[in-house]
């Protein structure tokens, strides 16, 4: 049996219309079709797997073939919410129409979330199809290279599973002839292929009706196999006269009636008992066809500073100043920025310990754009607006005991000499007096943290899919009247306390803008 696993990376959402259906009906195709697949798998390998006609792919023909013969899949649901965007199209000629994007977002994998990764919970299909293991090896290549599921905008990440993956239980499955319906399921249908013996049966069948005449003769004639069949696209064969695609079959399939859950109101609409507690943290989502990369944290974190300062008319959580004199501590906002395992910038989270007063939420409600020379067109997506309990989920924000740097460390002091020249040495730690590795385990004290028990440093940020050295990161405020650097180096540390401690840790110059940050060190 095959376990094939679907995830849906663009915001989580699968964007396709049941087959049947017009796209303004707003009724979305759940689960995936077997036809829809099937044509997404053939699709994946014509274009990236250097295939350029039907006849040179007999492996693909093959494997859609047993695919086609076996049992139509059965599938495991994940709870989802149905909903829909309305907006209008232009057409080309000064004219609009109304479009209707009706989508499906299953719900995130809370443990992912733990993780601080808002994956969403796999679909699963499983088929009961024979494949050796060369037809095996080859689904699982087109599968990892399938880059969207319905329509453009439905990235998907597909994967073909270990044989014996332990599943949940299944809950969406054809409907045997007879069977009875629970009270809290329902019934739909699927499109789903022919096998190639039924398809080539009903060829022969139609052959010889054709030869009488009448409105059957009109059409075009149907490919000549069903593998050629999947092949044609939907303007095709309905100018061919045709009512649905040829080589295609309705399944009827049984599922929970509650498979979709009204999608939730969007968050400034929501009302909610007022808290006495005034909101810490806002996390927004960056949304830019060119994204930024993590080395330009502390530019970024200034125009986030820049911006909000001129929306709530220096704010003292953003300025810190407070009756135009500047407050002492660090009670005011901090700009942490995140990134993906390539390095670049994917969000950005303020925290205040001072909290955000009625003024700084306007602006921060207002903020959803932003200047980039490198990425025009930066949107920005508030995500939330709360108390640090309601994101103590996100990893900069939750307790830990190892933490390693984000982005580099610049020490605010220089090593302190004899005067022969010789370093001094701290003798209780044995640090050298005012080095990066002094400088920061004093940072962290002074900031109410644990004296740390191991500061090792770091050669570079290592990530799974980038690695960056300290001195590509910007080091050093374009502008602004922070304290004034000593040195233009930057130092990464893996740092070890003495017992878990909550985020965030942010320490040195420019602290306050993205550098210094620290993240728990996953193990």
């Amino acid at each position: 049996m095959l376990t094939i696993a679907l995830r849906f990376p663009a915001g989580g959402r699968y964007h396709a219309t049941a087959w049947g259906s017009h796209a303004n009906e707003g009724v979305p195709e759940w689960p995936p079709s077997p036809w829809r697949l099937l044509r997404a798998v053939i699709a994946t390998a014509r274009w990236k797997d250097s295939a350029v006609s039907c006849g040179e792919l007999p492996r693909l023909r093959s494997l859609i073939d047993a695919l086609a013969t076996a049992p139509a899949p059965r599938y495991v649901l994940p709870i989802a919410a149905a909903a829909h965007t309305r907006h209008y199209m232009p057409l080309g000629d000064d004219s609009t129409t109304k479009i209707f994007d009706t989508f499906v977002h299953p719900a995130a994998d809370r443990q992912a979330l733990k993780n601080g990764d808002a994956t969403t919970v796999p679909l699963l299909i499983l088929w009961d199809a024979t494949l050796d293991a060369g037809a095996r090896e080859y689904l699982a290549l087109l599968l990892g290279r399938m880059g969207y599921l319905g329509r453009a905008e439905s990235l998907v990440d597909a994967q073909l599973l270990a044989a014996g993956t332990a599943t949940d239980t299944v809950n969406c499955r054809p409907l045997a002839e007879g069977e009875p319906i629970g009270s809290e399921e329902q019934t739909f249908k699927l499109l789903t292929a022919q096998s190639p013996a039924e398809y080539s049966a009903w060829i022969g069948a139609r052959s010889d009706t054709s030869r009488e005449g009448g409105a059957r003769a009109k059409r075009i004639e149907p490919p000549a196999d069903l593998f050629a069949a999947l092949h044609l696209d939907t303007d095709q064969w309905r100018g061919g006269g045709w009512s649905q695609p040829p080589g295609s079959r309705w399944i009827e399939y049984v599922r929970p009636a509650t498979s979709f859950r009204l999608a939730s109101p969007p968050a400034r609409h929501r009302r909610r008992a007022r808290s006495m507690e005034s909101p810490t943290v806002a996390r927004y989502g960056i949304q830019t066809p060119v994204r930024e990369s993590v080395t330009k944290a502390l530019s970024f974190g200034e125009r986030f500073h820049d911006a909000l300062c001129s929306r709530s008319d220096s704010a003292p959580a953003f300025s810190g100043l407070s009756e135009g004199k500047r407050a002492t501590g660090h009670d005011h906002a901090f700009y942490l920025p995140e990134c993906d395992h390539r390095g670049l910038l994917t969000h950005m989270t303020i925290f205040a310990r001072m909290g955000f007063d009625e003024n700084a939420v306007r602006a921060l409600r207002s903020l959803d754009a932003m200047w980039s020379r490198r990425s025009p067109g930066l949107k920005l997506l508030l995500l939330g607006i709360g108390t640090g309990d309601e994101f103590a989920e996100l990893p900069i924000l939750r307790a830990a005991q190892e933490w390693k740097s984000l982005t580099p460390f610049v020490p605010v002091r220089h090593i302190q000499r004899s005067r022969s020249g010789k370093p001094r040495v701290d003798p209780e730690i044995g640090f050298i007096r005012g080095s990066p590795e002094h400088d920061l385990r004093r940072l962290l004290i002074e900031n109410g943290y644990p004296a740390a028990e191991v500061i090792e440093p770091l050669d570079a940020l290592e990530l799974p899919g980038r690695r960056i050295r300290w001195a590509n990161f910007q080091r050093k405020r374009r502008h602004g009247e922070g304290a004034a650097i000593l040195s233009h180096s930057g130092y990464g540390f893996r740092v070890r306390f003495p017992h878990r401690v909550s985020g965030p840790i942010a320490v040195g110059y420019g602290a306050h803008f993205g550098l210094g940050l620290f993240v728990p060190e996953r193990r």
